[in-house]
């Protein structure tokens, strides 16, 4: 049921400006409460003769839309572009600074005059022309935005290859993109670019200038460690199902005496076959049906073909011999762990090499006894360890960016705090401690100690733990007297 005094309607004009005579209730604009405004002052207060622009702790529905359409952006990017590995790691950074910057600057006009209305959306210019000290940045601003749509319209004639087939002029659109936003945050004085944990004193134009640029540092750290976050789910989802799949193959490996008990029946051997390759299929047709690359397909062809050729029927010949049968589960074992994990998505980029070798297992059934046992054993090592090149990436960056983001909190935080109490710079310096604790986790990349790690139980509680860790200091803190626990630093 909409607000008594809600607007059904647009109007002609709005003020951003605090309108004292008016009451509460009309002050409520569609999709905006302004519940933070100055308190109307006294006649002869000082504050009083200087106009006031009103705060919101809401967006507009416009403004909501206006970042709906870059997130939705960066939502496709990310569908089409999966960060996992160095190389798409730089594009998904690149992409996100091209969208955040032009966010940024939108967003630094909006936050301080944007009041939706015919007159502001027919001409926004001409508001700011009765004001005579914002006709020098409002023409710094034009004549950046001018400057720089030319360079980008004169780059359009520049995107061919050179001789050695390159093309390095997009970098053009970084470095305009951040001239552009340095320009707009040195002309711009007391704003906020979102509605966050804020104090109503004020705590100098520079600082918050500084504040207002760190948001970038933020917001990448913080889509990099959703994004990181997503990806991590699902390598735990892959993990948990190849601990069962590992669970079935030991069942079976101790059914089968280790493969060195020449009295075992032969029945058993067929049994463990016949399970093992229902396995393989239900693994290599899901792999198969979600397969998109070439690499893919071919791999998974070929490992149906050989799984179905020659695997399962050396198991279950395993009496007649005993090395060729351990030979062919040590190899199953290897290619059914990293098809999981491709079916979650972890597949390494495709080589020629790797191509031309899934397409030599159609010419022909494997010989379990051609090479050594200890070649068939490093096949089945190399193949299980081929994911982790894929995911290494996510988890360095997942770590890192987690913890940077918890360090930028606590800058911002106190960039914009004026008066600070211990206690409040106790729990900054905890929030500071535990994200670069966090970061430094992910040099266990660098130990032998990672392995076990990832592919345990506790890569997102060891992130959640550490968060549940900050906030609850945060909320203990908060018997600071200017502080209540709904503004929580997180």
């Amino acid at each position: 049921m909409p607000l008594e005094h809600e607007r059904s309607y647009l109007p002609i004009v709005q003020s951003p400006l605090v309108q004292p005579e008016k009451d509460d209730g009309e002050d409520i604009e569609a999709g905006r409460l302004d519940s933070h405004s100055p308190s109307p002052k006294p006649p002869g207060d000082v504050e009083n003769e200087t106009p006031q622009f009103r705060r919101f702790q809401q967006s507009t529905n416009i403004e909501l839309f206006y970042d709906l359409f870059f997130v939705a952006n960066l939502t496709v990017f990310t569908y089409e572009h999966e960060v996992n590995d160095g190389e798409s790691l730089k594009q998904y950074v690149g992409f996100f600074c091209i969208i955040w910057f032009t966010w940024y600057q939108v967003s630094l006009y909006d936050v301080r005059f944007g009041m939706d209305s015919v007159f502001e959306r027919v001409c926004k210019a001409v508001q700011f022309l009765n004001y005579k000290k914002v006709v020098l940045p409002m023409l710094l601003i034009v004549g950046t935005n001018f400057v720089a749509a030319m360079v980008y319209l004169g780059l359009y004639w520049t995107f061919h290859l050179n001789a050695n087939g390159e093309n390095h002029t997009h970098i053009v659109w970084y470095v305009i993109a951040i001239l552009e936003t340095i320009l707009a945050t040195a002309v711009s004085v007391m704003y906020m670019i979102y509605f966050d944990w804020q104090h109503e004193e004020l705590f100098g134009t520079i600082r918050q200038q500084i504040w207002s640029f760190l948001h970038f540092p933020l917001h990448v750290a913080l889509v990099l460690a959703v994004e990181g976050a997503s990806q991590c789910i699902t390598w735990t989802a892959a993990v948990r199902r190849n601990n069962a799949l590992l669970k079935d193959f030991n069942h079976w490996n101790m059914m089968l005496g280790n493969f060195s008990n020449p009295d075992i029946p032969a029945s058993i051997f067929q049994e463990a076959a016949t399970s093992l390759n229902h396995t393989a299929v239900e693994l290599l047709d899901r792999s198969l049906s979600r397969s998109s690359s070439l690499l893919g397909t071919s791999q998974g062809i070929g490992y149906y073909y050989q799984t179905n050729a020659s695997a399962i029927p050396t198991i279950a010949s395993g009496p007649e011999d005993l090395e060729a049968a351990y030979n062919a589960f040590a190899w199953l074992l290897g290619i059914l762990f990293n098809t999981v994990f491709k079916i979650a998505g972890f597949e390494p980029p495709a080589s020629s090499t790797e191509v031309n070798e899934a397409l030599e297992y159609l010419q022909g059934p494997l010989n379990f006894d051609e090479f050594p046992h200890d070649y068939w054993r490093e096949q089945s090592i190399d193949n299980i360890t081929k994911a982790w090149t894929v995911f290494q990436v996510t988890f360095v960056y997942f770590y890192v960016t987690v913890g940077c983001f918890l360090v930028l909190c606590t800058v911002l935080a106190w960039l914009n705090r004026g008066r600070k109490t211990k206690l409040f710079m106790f729990r900054l310096v905890f929030t500071a401690l535990v994200g670069v604790g966090i970061a430094l986790l992910a040099t266990m990349d660098a130990t032998g100690t990672v392995g076990d790690f990832v592919l345990s139980a506790w890569l997102l509680p060891t992130i959640t733990i550490c968060l549940f860790l900050g906030e609850f200091m945060t909320f203990l803190l908060n018997v600071d007297a200017e502080l209540t626990p709904e503004q929580s630093l997180f």
